[in-house]
Parts: structure tokens; C-alpha cells; sequence
């Protein structure tokens, strides 16, 4: 394939037409299909035994839900955001026309300075987002976790869960990593769990043992090593289509029993185990692997109503000074410099460079040279430089600090709490960027005088006025 790569690409260099390119397209496409052909849908993992080989391959139980992955991608991704928003780059554009010594009658370092502290200061609070963000993977990532390794339960963190490891979860815990589940105490070997994290849903799930397990103690859990046959990580959260695999004493490998595996032993990543004491289970997708991983996007930029509202009227007043008032006084300065009503004379315009007589005492004691071709837009630039004050630079820093404020507040909140296992927990203001939009609900106004909102718990009540 490499040879045959290599030939289409010297045709393609040197003789190029359609017939060459049809051929590579066809070949490209072949080459796909034999790559998904050697790479199958599915993988095994091994159970009980994170020293396999097939295990080792699989990325520890870390989870990362952070924006910027070092300081070399933060700087230049941070400001390509800002600069995205019209209303900065509004202001970059006013700071490189005052560069040009001929329109500006400021230093250019006037605007300058003030523009890299706004940047400056809106870096830092995507900075303090982003570290908080880390501060929370790293709580959740060293949360403790029961594993059996050599039929010896152990307490490690979270993060360093491997795939095939027994797992064991108690009430109220959330599970770690997707798992399958293998042990549970109650007598028709089911268990509940609470996906509000996962899909919102306050009703309990209920997951069953599979059938080949209905009958497996303690010791059958701690001594089954088996193997899997799981899919590959995917963002279905709606199916588990596996076999499992149990080894006969004798024989190895080669001699094995399997059963079916489906999304009814399937716990998810970030779900709540309720109504049973503790379960048992094999880590199946670990880190970002699982589903809830493959789910995730990158955070984004998020704007408020206040974001939007002044982006586009920054976009109306520039187009305002770019298309009109730009143009028409431009077109008055350039006939009054010109000559045609500066007192100077049909002709002292060419010969005094489009002074006026008076600044040069006689009219043709001085004789100057023809201005350049790009004179007509001096002045067109320099009503644009004037009507820049319309937008003060001093909004921005403005609008950030009150979005940190106002973030501090509600995290200090004494009335924002809520009583979660008997622990009283504050609202937490997890982005700074829409802090004000929070609590923001409407009503209709025919049902607001009727029909009061209803007493709800608080962190569904933050979700429905951030979604609102």
C-alpha cells in the first residue's frame, strides 16, 4: 500500500488529471476499509487481573474536565476567544489604525495599555474557571474507592482504578467508572441507581444481574478471571451489547463458557447507587473512556443576554462610523483640504500639498511636494479614530469584575443552600460567565398571577435558571 502511495503521488505530482485523481480518491477509500477491517468494533479485557496484558493498554480512571491543558495553549487559545467577540475586536482594530502616526493625535500606548489589561484581566478569569475546574477533578479523581486485587480488598483513589478491577460501591456512592455489574446482596440480585447527574431524571434504574450470575457468591466474584467482550468506548448510553467469558479449571483459555452481557448490568460513570447497601462490579471503560466521557464537549465560551446585547450594538455603531459617518465627513475634509473651501484657490491645492494660503503666508512662496495616492482616506480614518470614545474600553474590565462578584456572592450565599445527606451544601458558581443570568426564570403573564413555582430542591432549581 505504501509503494502503490507512493507511485499515485508522483502521477498526481507530475502528470496531474482527472483520471489520477479518481484513481487516489478510490484508493484512499479502499485503504479506510481495510483499516476498520483490521480494527474491530470490540475489545476483550480481563477480569480480576489489571496486570494482563489487554488491561495495560487501557488508560487509568483520570478524569479531566478542563479547557486548557498547559500554559503553552492557554495564552494563545484565550485570546483567540477574546478576539472572537466583536466588541474586542473592535477595540484591535482602533489600537493598530492609531500605529499609523498620520490619523492618530494620541500615542498609540493610550490604547494599547488599556487593551492587554482588559485581556489581561478577562485571561485571568478564564484562568480562575479553569482552575477551579482542575480543583474539582482533582477532588473527584482522589476520592477514595474499595478495590479487590488478589482476593484482598484494598482502598485506592479513584484515579488509579484500572479496567478489570473488582470494584466495590456502597449506598449513596457514585460509581467511579462504567462497570458491570456482577454481585448484589438483595435476593433478586438487582440494584437501583439515580442517573440525575447522568440524564436529570430523579426516578431510580434498575439493574439486574445477568443470568449466569444469578448464582455466584463472595468467592465466585473474587475468583472469576474471565474475559470480556465489550465494544469499544462509544457515546451510546443505551446499550452494552457484550459476551462474558468464565475459563474451566482446566484448559485455559481454550475451554470456556460465555454468556450474554446487556445495558441491564451496565452502571454508568457518575450515577448514585440507592436502596442497596453495596454491589460489585468489573471496570469496564475507565477516564475519558467511559460514556459519560465520550459525551462530553469541550467547555465553551458562553455568552449572556448582557454579552449579546452589547456585541451587537458595537457591531451597529461600527458599521455606523465605518459606512456613514466616515464617508461623509471624510468626503467634506478631503474638498475642504483639497482646496474647493479652504481659502486657498482653485490651483494652490496641488502646489501647497492641500494647505490652506494663510498657513504658508504666500501662496506659491512654498511649493510642495504631491501628496500620496492613499491621502483620501487620512482623514475618512480619522473620524473613525475620533467616534471610537461611543464604546469605552473601560466596559469591559467593568462587565468582568462585576461577573466575579457576583459569582463570590452567590458561592457566600447563607439562603442558597441545600441539605444533602444531612450536610448543608452552598451553590457553587462553576462559571463565572453567566453568573448573572442565574435565577433569571420566566413566567407567562397569564399563569404568574395564578400558579406559584413550585418548592424545588436547589441544585434543580439553579439547573432550571441556567437552562432558562
Amino acid at each position: 500500500y505504501r509503494g502503490l502511495i507512493v507511485v499515485w503521488g508522483y502521477h498526481l505530482l507530475f502528470v496531474v488529471g482527472p483520471w489520477n485523481i479518481i484513481l487516489t480518491f478510490c484508493l484512499a477509500y479502499s485503504l479506510k476499509k481495510d483499516a476498520e477491517a483490521r480494527d474491530p468494533p470490540h475489545r476483550f479485557l480481563s477480569t480480576n487481573d489489571i496486570t494482563a496484558e489487554q488491561n495495560l493498554a487501557f488508560p487509568p480512571n483520570q478524569i479531566s474536565n478542563t479547557k486548557y491543558t498547559s500554559w503553552f495553549v492557554f495564552l494563545p487559545a484565550c485570546f483567540a476567544e477574546q478576539f472572537g467577540r466583536f466588541f474586542n475586536l473592535y477595540f484591535l482594530i482602533i489600537a493598530c489604525l492609531q500605529l499609523w502616526s498620520r490619523i492618530t493625535p494620541v500615542d498609540p500606548i493610550t490604547t494599547w495599555g488599556p487593551l492587554l489589561l482588559v485581556f489581561l484581566a478577562s485571561a485571568l478569569k478564564e484562568g480562575m474557571d479553569d482552575f477551579n475546574r482542575r480543583l474539582m477533578d482533582r477532588v473527584v479523581n482522589r476520592r477514595p474507592t474499595m478495590v479487590v486485587r488478589n482476593n484482598r480488598k484494598g482502598i485506592v483513589r479513584s484515579e488509579e482504578v484500572r479496567v478489570g478491577d473488582l470494584v466495590m460501591v456502597r449506598k449513596n456512592e457514585e460509581f467511579p467508572c462504567d462497570m458491570l455489574l456482577i454481585f448484589t446482596p438483595l435476593p433478586e440480585k438487582v440494584c437501583f441507581v439515580q442517573t440525575a447527574n447522568l440524564d436529570g431524571e430523579l426516578d431510580l434504574k434498575r439493574r439486574q444481574v445477568c443470568d449466569h450470575m444469578m448464582d455466584w457468591g463472595m468467592t465466585e466474584c473474587y475468583s472469576w478471571k474471565g474475559k470480556i467482550q465489550c465494544q469499544k468506548p462509544n457515546n451510546d448510553l443505551d446499550r452494552f451489547d457484550s459476551v462474558g467469558y468464565q475459563t474451566t479449571d482446566i484448559g485455559g483459555f481454550n475451554n470456556f463458557i460465555g454468556f450474554p452481557l446487556s445495558e441491564q448490568q451496565f452502571l454508568h460513570q457518575g450515577t448514585v447507587l440507592k436502596n442497596t447497601e453495596f454491589v460489585y462490579g468489573i471496570a469496564v471503560y475507565t477516564g475519558n473512556e467511559t460514556k459519560c466521557g465520550q459525551n462530553k464537549t469541550p467547555p465553551v465560551v458562553k455568552f449572556t443576554g448582557i454579552d449579546t446585547t452589547i456585541n451587537t450594538l458595537s457591531q451597529i455603531i461600527f458599521c455606523v462610523q465605518l459606512f456613514i459617518i466616515a464617508p461623509i465627513f471624510g468626503i467634506i475634509g478631503n474638498a475642504q483640504a483639497s482646496g474647493g473651501g479652504g481659502g486657498g484657490g482653485g490651483s494652490g491645492g496641488n502646489s501647497t500639498g492641500g494647505l490652506p494660503s494663510y498657513l504658508l503666508g504666500t501662496t506659491n512662496a512654498v511649493s510642495l511636494p504631491e501628496p500620496p495616492s492613499y491621502e483620501w482616506i487620512v482623514i475618512p480614518l480619522r473620524f473613525v479614530l475620533l467616534c471610537s470614545l461611543a464604546i469605552p474600553i473601560s466596559l469591559k474590565v467593568t462587565m468582568d469584575v462585576t461577573k466575579i462578584f457576583y459569582a463570590a456572592v452567590i458561592s457566600h450565599d447563607e439562603s442558597m443552600t441545600a441539605i444533602v445527606d444531612g450536610v448543608a451544601e452552598h451553590a457553587r458558581a462553576s462559571n463565572t460567565a453567566i453568573s448573572e443570568d442565574l435565577g433569571q426564570v420566566r413566567l407567562f403573564p397569564h399563569l404568574s398571577a395564578f400558579c406559584p413555582l413550585p418548592s424545588l430542591p436547589l441544585s434543580l432549581s439553579l439547573s432550571l435558571s441556567l437552562s432558562l
